[in-house]
């Protein structure tokens, strides 16, 4: 074989192995922002961790759930940090993790009703419902869970995610009208209000 002819075919094999290469790096490019972003929401910094919350929500990744769950639980007071990942001077944490739970979707389901049905911190149980509300299509035992918390929780806040929720559902079984109405004589006015405005969202009179 001419030795021209050899470095041509050495020269085409390495042209199809960095295509392959780059391709197969490509393919894992996902993966691979996963992997980094998981290591980085473990950072003391919280700032740091948010940023890692945001971008694994984007990334939809189910592995990152238990971690995003647990800095969800302890994240009252840390509404600066927040703001920080977004380059904003203020941000309400009662957005930024429920639109983190959105973006992952069903997989957190199961995150937000076990939050939702237990006795922690008020704020953690008012954002679990909202992000209960951005995740459609809700099972039956979602909207059964909103309809009673919606009247029962003890927080004001709380029944107002609720109520919220069931709007943001289009929740129109019978225990939702019911919660709603229900809500309507709440003693807290900022309930009635948002059981007003879940009721005229549905569609009642």
């Amino acid at each position: 074989m001419a030795p021209h002819k050899g470095r041509r075919i050495a020269i085409a094999l390495g042209v199809v192995a960095i295509a392959v290469l780059a391709a197969a790096i490509y393919a894992c490019r996902d993966r691979l922002r996963e992997a980094w972003y998981l290591h980085r929401l473990d950072s003391p910094d919280l700032v740091t961790s948010y940023r890692a919350a945001r971008k694994l929500g984007e990334l939809r990744s189910e592995r990152a759930l238990p971690r995003i769950v647990e800095l969800f639980r302890a994240c009252e007071g840390h509404d600066r940090e927040a703001a920080a990942v977004f380059g904003v001077q203020r941000m309400d944490l009662g957005s930024f993790f429920p639109l983190i739970f959105m973006r992952i979707g069903s997989p957190a389901v199961p995150y937000m009703v076990e939050i939702l049905k237990g006795n922690g911190k008020a704020h953690c149980r008012s954002m679990a419902a909202m992000s209960l509300g951005y995740i459609p299509p809700a099972s039956r035992e979602v909207i059964l869970l909103l309809a009673d918390r919606a009247n029962r929780d003890r927080d004001k806040n709380v029944r107002i995610s609720c109520l919220f929720a069931l709007s943001s559902l289009n929740a129109k079984d019978p225990e939702a009208i019911t919660a709603i109405e229900k809500a309507r004589g709440d003693k807290n006015p900022s309930v009635r209000r948002m059981a007003e405005f879940a009721k005229e969202l549905l569609g009642g009179e």
